[in-house]
């Protein structure tokens, strides 16, 4: 049956990219603690793990793993999108 085959076509697809979803499912889990957060301390939050030049020099490699966690804003894309309301 094809519905049987589904999931086990699904799975095929994660496990020929699992860094890439599993890099989407931390994006996720972050994205949720953003939403949790004050704006201020969002802020310092992500100020404290932005990708400056002090700190690239410092420790490229810790940074810049760091700053990949991270979406500023809390979107995963470019724009945030309109609510759309019923009247």
């Amino acid at each position: 049956m094809g519905i049987d085959r589904g999931p086990s076509k699904v799975w095929a697809y994660v496990r020929s990219a699992p860094g890439t979803y599993v890099w989407l499912g931390i994006l996720f889990v972050t994205t949720v603690a953003l939403h949790r957060m004050s704006p201020e301390f969002e802020a310092e939050f992500l100020r404290q793990r932005s990708t400056n030049i002090h700190e690239l020099s410092s420790n490229p490699v810790r940074v810049l793993v760091a700053s990949a966690m991270w979406i500023d804003g809390g979107y995963w894309w470019s724009v945030r999108p309109r609510m759309c309301s019923r009247r």
